[in-house]
């Protein structure tokens, strides 16, 4: 075998994918009788009224020589349950051979009714058997040959694909063939996996980017159920405007187009023909379109350059463009609101599914939900494939970690751009899974009556019921379930609405909790792809009703003796037998906190507007690279303004302390006159109080000398509580920050970490959707989020509180008046940002606390949409507090605080 590494075909495969030589699958030479069964086409199609199909099955017979008389071929059909489907079987006689200059074979073609077939789509895959023999004149079985046959009927109608009659949400991802190990080669145990977790997760279809996959992946996906794009192995990217129009090239066009058809054409789980991917659009396209168009009537197709002629141009919206080309309208990465335009502005019958959208790059997938949102709310919307499924990091000699484009010595190579799936290489999930799965599972619940346990059920099923899942809830008093039960029975038939009561009894809350109902969608059996017990979907309703209006007074100051408090010109001490604080005279910092004979801190709470930047936020590799920096959809704006603007270094300029053991609000007003919020329930507090520190700070960054102006006051409690007041005036011309908060670390041994807010995994504002409000127990070590290239993660939203503990019976618990944002690390932002693997990052035995105001949204930039403006920090006024309460948690439980 000799392997040619670059030919001409090379300029048609310039997917962004590792480039390898060699033989990626199996392949076999098959050695055939004189006459023997060269092809088959066969296809189960239905009538317009769904309730009859036809099997229709075209059989070419090759030969080497002159084919004597009755020859035959016969047919039999085998039902999904291993019936057989004709009385006997089918036969037609292959004519006698003609007098031809050219040797093409017999074409013999059956047809036949079949009445009321079980019909195939990605929720019941109902597969038949076609079985083919070929005799000889003597009656002889010369050769067997089957397939499998899944009666479908897919047309467009109204804006509407529909797939057997019933408009289809395509719930898609992209998906490179990938293996760390073998690159291209990849095992059906891999496929299966990746089947399996596709469907677990809610997906119903994949697009085959940017080739025709393996045969073996098709058959599992007829099997399994999944809608599949199949697409040529064109790809011309640089020179995207150009082939598709040369004469020269238009043969080897119309050869990947027809092999793949060819090669792929009985798998009823295909259901559109793609012509490749950013190839441009020209004659070689039009001919492979008109060549598909004949050859198989069954399918759509699917070209998203015939609707953008231009590389990065903006896609056509106009009615009917490129109609021969394309049976939908499949832009890559478009603006949301390009989208709602789209719905509101042409007149153009073909639905809209993107080729292309949420780039799950790293730390992604922000604004999924807006997305969903608008698909679910217009009508010709629907759905789309996210890019893309795997992270093709490669680990080839088995080091136990992912390596990425530039690693091995390549040259040319884009980094890590090929570092963006929605699983890492060995395919564990990363968290968006969970946001996608969230947003799209088959069934979902709107409140009528909470208090009463009246909920509606929609079944989003296509063609299903819902006896095949339970439900099972729960009612939460912060975090705590007090009350449960199952409903066993739900008989919703496919897009129907129910409704369901539950028996729910009216709790006892104390002022301040907050209760929740959650439901969970669970799998009543096992089937091919879950095992009984899977979650299939879960939604959460707050009950306002069933919680105490009376107000909860704030927190309750613990049991202590005397508190002594003294002061020097370097340090102010706050002294009991509970333990000390202490703060800097002259800059009014908290220097540390003692609890128990336990010293809490290891740095100093300071103000924080930087995170470790996303790829979102840019390609930290391509920064000072000015030829990658250029590109309209591959960008590093973002991160490139930040690091001009010197927020991942602001200095502190100034600063200045006053200490007071009686307080007065100052007009409860901030400099811009607007009144200070959500510090009401605290307030009362403040007669207890013994001790307030007012510090303001003034930090620079680049040229901006008064960037910042850092508003404290710590109001200091006799049981050693710490209530942290903040007023954090930003710049006007940083409108866009990483987030707003602040930042500390405790000492070594605080692993321990639970917090009542969203979760149990990370969410950031604009990706919150797959996440639950509860009580959720972890440790530290447990936040990180392994992204192959080191960026920030583990982030929590919602958060009422938060707590950290070590093994020495010491804890930190915090809280506000509002909801906030945060994370526990051991690895600090300033070292994630400068570690370019993940591999390469060392664990620091201090814990970093980071508490967030805000932090920015994380889009879809690093190939796609940024982050939208209601997801973005804008420069102004910002107001925030935390408590902070150190405590022994063998003798206090977080709800005794309030």
């Amino acid at each position: 075998v000799v392997v040619i590494r670059w030919s001409d075909g090379s300029f048609l495969e310039d997917q962004d994918h590792w480039w390898m030589a060699g033989l990626h699958r199996s392949i076999y030479l098959r050695s055939t009788a004189m006459t023997y069964l060269e092809d088959v086409f066969s296809l189960g199609e239905l009538n317009h009224n769904l309730d009859a199909g036809s099997l229709e099955v075209e059989v070419r017979v090759g030969f080497t020589g002159p084919v004597e008389a009755d020859w035959k071929v016969g047919i039999q059909l085998i039902d999904p349950d291993g019936n057989r489907v004709f009385p006997s079987m089918l036969h037609e006689e292959i004519p006698v051979a003609e007098e031809t200059r050219i040797n093409i074979g017999h074409l013999i073609r059956f047809s036949k009714k079949i009445k009321k077939p079980e019909l195939w789509n990605s929720e019941t895959p109902k597969l038949y058997t076609l079985l083919l023999c070929l005799f000889d004149p003597f009656g002889n079985e010369i050769e067997w040959i089957s397939c499998k046959v899944g009666f479908r009927r897919v047309e467009i109608k109204n804006r509407e694909l529909l797939i057997n009659g019933c408009p289809v949400l395509i719930q898609g991802v992209n998906r490179h063939e990938h293996d760390p190990r073998n690159g291209k080669t990849v095992s059906r145990e891999s496929m299966l996996e990746d089947i399996m977790l596709m469907k677990q997760y809610n997906f119903n279809a994949v697009r085959c980017a940017h080739y025709p996959n393996d045969s073996l992946w098709y058959e599992l996906c007829d099997e399994y159920g999944l809608y599949v794009v199949d697409e040529a192995n064109i790809e011309t990217h640089h020179y995207y405007g150009r082939l598709c129009r040369e004469p020269q090239w238009a043969s080897a066009f119309l050869d990947r187009i027809r092999r793949m058809v060819e090669t792929n054409k009985n798998h009823p789980c295909i259901i559109m023909w793609s012509l490749g991917n950013e190839s441009g659009y020209g004659p070689n396209h039009a001919s492979c379109a008109g060549w598909i168009r004949e050859r198989d009537k069954s399918r759509l197709l699917h070209y998203e350059g015939a609707l953008r002629p231009e590389f990065q141009g903006k896609w056509q919206p106009e009615a009917g463009f490129n109609s021969l080309a394309t049976d939908v309208i499949a832009p890559m990465y478009p603006e949301i609101h390009d989208l709602v335009e789209w719905v509101q502005t042409t007149k153009d019958e073909r639905p809209l599914i993107m080729c292309e959208y949420s780039h799950a790059m790293g730390n992604s997938n922000g604004s999924l939900s807006d997305y969903w949102d608008v698909i679910r709310q217009n009508h010709g919307l629907q759905g789309g494939f996210i890019w893309d499924w795997v992270d093709q990091g490669l680990d080839p000699y088995g080091k136990g970690h992912w390596d990425y484009g530039g690693d091995f010595g390549d040259e040319p190579n884009d980094a890590n751009f090929c570092i963006n799936g929605l699983l890492w290489p060995d395919r564990q999930p990363h968290p968006a899974m969970q946001e996608f799965k969230k947003l799209v599972q088959p069934v979902q619940a709107r409140a009528i009556d909470l208090e009463k346990g009246k909920l509606e059920l929609l079944n989003r099923r296509d063609f299903t019921g819902l006896e095949d899942v339970r439900l099972e809830w729960k009612l939460e008093i912060d975090g705590e379930t007090i009350q449960k039960g199952i409903l066993e029975a739900l008989e919703a038939k496919p897009g129907q609405n129910i409704i369901v009561e539950l028996n729910i009894a009216e709790p006892e809350v104390l002022p301040g909790n907050e209760v929740y109902l959650t439901l969970l969608y669970i799998l009543k059996t096992s089937c091919k792809w879950a095992d009984e017990g899977h979650e299939l979907g879960w939604d959460q309703f707050r009950i306002k009703g069933f919680e105490n209006k009376s107000d909860h007074g704030g927190f309750f100051i613990r049991d202590h003796n005397p508190v002594e408090i003294s002061k020097s010109k370097t340090e102010i001490k706050i002294e009991s037998d509970l333990g000390r604080l202490s703060f800097d005279t002259n800059s009014g910092r908290l220097k540390n906190i003692c609890f128990g004979g336990r010293d809490l801190l290891a740095s100093s709470p300071k103000l924080n507007v930087w995170r470790a930047p996303t790829d979102n936020d840019g390609l930290k590799a391509w920064i000072g690279d000015e030829e990658k920096s250029v590109s309209n959809l591959i960008s590093v704006r973002t991160l490139r303004r930040w690091l001009e603007a010197g927020l991942d270094q602001i200095r502190l300029t100034k600063e200045s302390c006053n200490v007071s053991e009686v307080f007065t609000r100052r007009a409860n007003k901030s400099e811009s006159g607007k009144k200070q919020q959500g510090l009401t329930i605290l307030e009362k507090n403040l007669e207890c109080s013994i001790l307030h520190i007012e510090v303001e700070q003034c930090y620079s960054c680049g040229p901006i000398p008064e960037a910042f102006v850092h508003r404290t006051i710590w109001h200091v409690f006799p049981d050693l509580t710490l209530w942290m007041e903040n007023m954090v005036m930003v710049h006007e011309e940083l409108n866009d920050l990483p987030r707003i908060g602040i930042s500390f670390q405790l000492q070594e041994g605080f692993e321990e970490f639970e917090w009542f807010g969203n979760g149990p995994h990370e969410s950031y504002c604009d990706r919150m959707a797959g996440v639950r409000v509860g009580r959720f127990h972890s440790c530290v070590n447990e936040q990180y989020v392994p992204y192959i290239v080191p960026q920030e993660h583990g982030n929590k939203t919602g958060l009422r509180w938060m707590m950290l503990k070590d093994t020495n019976y010491s804890g930190l618990f915090i809280s506000s008046t509002g909801l906030f944002e945060g994370s526990v690390s051991h690895y600090p932002d300033e070292h994630l940002y400068s570690t370019s693997h993940a591999y390469k990052l060392k664990s620091h035995p201090e814990t970093s606390v980071y508490l967030d105001h805000r932090q920015r949204g994380l889009g879809t930039g690093s190939c796609g949409p940024d982050t939208l403006e209601r997801y973005l920090i804008p420069s102004g006024t910002h107001q925030f507090d935390y408590v902070f309460r150190p405590f022994d948690p063998t003798k206090t439980d977080p709800k005794d605080f309030f």
